[in-house]
């Protein structure tokens, strides 16, 4: 975890073993506000899984999966659930290639 990570949990984020959090990365599993009158606060649960790459100023909303040894590309914004093993960039993060080694990362 590197300097300016944030977690906001307002019900769970769940972070896996083996994870790495880039600096500025936020986790977010709120919208913190609503946004139009009477819809409330969208709240759902985060998860991390093992061997996650999260590079600086990544931000990961509420209800976002991702998968096992997934990169995150910096800057990126992570929402639903990106496939494992796969590097994702952009807004919303979408893969742009296969991880070529699969397993724990030295």
């Amino acid at each position: 975890m590197n300097q300016g990570a944030t977690i906001h949990a307002e019900q769970s984020v769940t972070i896996g073993s083996h994870v790495h959090v880039g600096d500025g990365v936020a986790l977010c599993d709120t919208d913190f506000h609503e946004v139009d009158p009477g819809e409330g606060v969208h709240v759902a649960p985060v998860v991390i899984g093992d061997g996650v790459w999260l590079a600086r100023s990544v931000t990961v909303l509420p209800g976002a999966v991702v998968g096992e040894g997934t990169v995150v590309a910096a800057g990126s914004v992570v929402r639903g659930e990106p496939a494992p093993w796969v590097v994702a960039a952009g807004a919303p993060a979408r893969p742009v290639r296969d991880v070529r080694t699969r397993g724990r990362r030295r």
